[in-house]
């Protein structure tokens, strides 16, 4: 900092700053520029106010700028004689010795946090944030399972004299690191499951789908990791965690969703009776949900061309029946996913995939549609000659258009083709 700006410098616009340095992950920048305020004798000591460290100090972490050692040195010349030491320092601090695996100092700043917070019961809300920010830290960033199972408990069996909202990323962390350290597929779904369950009946929480998305995202991908190949066990354990959701909260089509997403056994009886599972369970599908499937399709071998089609269709009359004018961009994205990009039996569907787009060319969305969808394949050495031969010129697939009642035929493709090459 040079100028007139030292003259109007303080702690608070220093946060600001090495806040926004540390969002666009700006570190090394970030420490050279704290280490330059350090040296300056005229403000150094605002960089080394305990807000500045409190920011400061877990980035130098992150980039091993500073050992733990001395990291607990800085915090400790620079509070010696501090007779009340703010509580977002003690909770920065807290977070950097469970990072470095010391757990017990870490339980020495959540002691040091709490009773902070006892002696500001009139005016806890300050004091509850790092608390529960420093507890759910324990949760999701401590590689000892069975420390992280306490806190997870704890918070679960609501046993605390503090108030601590469980957040999904840190079960995803925890969920994460049992995984890593080799913890068993039990020990992992009985965190998943009650924190399905702890969602599900806390009358304080807010009923929000992505939560629940996120947590069971990271509970499947960790699952096909367990089981990446169909058996017989692999196959009852899914059924399973299937029936253990539905125990707790009726299956939905997000979570059917997620596990077709993160589907990994390639069967293609599996994955059809997973696709029955929308109907199992009176489900009303999204459009969403046809996208997920037919994307899926692309890794997974056996299907004809009558069947993908099939599948197309009923996607199409998904989109008829909720009032879809055009077809939407994502679904032209979901029968190439199944198709020309798909990762199985590619050269088998890549005559499938232009029947369906000469077919259905001129149900896309407008003009500059058309035009972007042109240009894009023209970046590709034989783009013209593929528009021209199999779009333009092409010839439909097997199954017939459907008479739709609200989707309509807003283009001519073969107009804007012509237009846009200049041929």
């Amino acid at each position: 900092m040079k100028g007139e700006l030292k003259n109007i410098l303080n702690a608070d616009s220093l946060v600001l700053y090495f806040n926004a340095m540390n969002q666009f992950q700006f570190y090394t920048e970030s420490i050279d520029a704290w280490e330059q305020g350090v040296n300056d004798n005229k403000i150094g000591g605002i960089y080394l106010s305990e807000k500045v460290l409190s920011v400061v100090l877990p980035i130098a972490q992150k980039i091993e700028r500073f050992s733990y050692e001395e990291i607990c040195r800085i915090y400790e010349l620079n509070t010696a004689k501090a007779s009340d030491i703010s509580p977002q320092l003690i909770c920065s601090m807290g977070k950097i010795s469970i990072a470095a695996g010391d757990y017990k100092k870490g339980l020495d700043f959540l002691e040091s946090l709490l009773k902070y917070f006892e002696e500001r019961k009139h005016n806890p809300s300050n004091a509850n944030y790092y608390l529960g920010d420093l507890h759910l830290s324990f949760i999701g960033s401590c590689d000892d399972v069975v420390v992280a199972k306490h806190f997870f408990d704890k918070v679960i069996n609501y046993d605390l004299p503090y108030m601590v909202k469980l957040k999904v990323p840190y079960v995803q962390k925890l969920m994460e690191n049992c995984h890593k350290n080799n913890e068993s597929l039990d020990t992992i779904l009985y965190f998943w499951k009650a924190t399905v369950h702890h969602y599900a009946t806390d009358k304080r929480a807010v009923e929000i789908n992505s939560r629940y998305s996120n947590l069971n995202n990271t509970m499947f991908k960790i699952f096909f990791k367990f089981y990446p190949e169909l058996t017989t066990e692999s196959f009852g354990k899914l059924k399973e965690i299937i029936s253990d959701f539905n125990s707790i909260k009726p299956v939905d089509e997000i979570f059917l969703n997620t596990l077709i997403t993160n589907y990994a056994w390639k069967d293609k009886v599996v994955f059809n009776q997973l696709i029955d599972n929308y109907t199992v369970f009176g489900i009303n599908r999204t459009q969403v949900s046809y996208r997920v499937c037919l994307k899926k399709i692309g890794e997974i071998k056996g299907f004809t061309h009558e069947e993908i089609s099939q599948k197309w269709s009923e996607s199409l009359e998904s989109l008829d029946e909720k009032r879809f004018k055009y077809i939407p961009n994502a679904d032209w994205a979901s029968i190439r996913d199944a198709t020309i990009w798909s990762k199985e039996e590619r050269d088998e569907r890549i005559d499938l995939y232009w029947q369906i787009v000469h077919q259905y060319k001129n149900f896309m969305q407008d003009k500059s549609t058309c035009i972007r969808f042109v240009r894009n394949w023209m970046k590709n050495e034989h783009g013209y000659e593929d528009l021209k031969n199999h779009v333009v010129n092409g010839k439909d697939s097997e199954l017939q258009t459907p008479n739709f009642k609200n989707l309509k035929r807003s283009v001519n493709f073969d107009q804007v083709f012509a237009d846009t090459t200049n041929r």
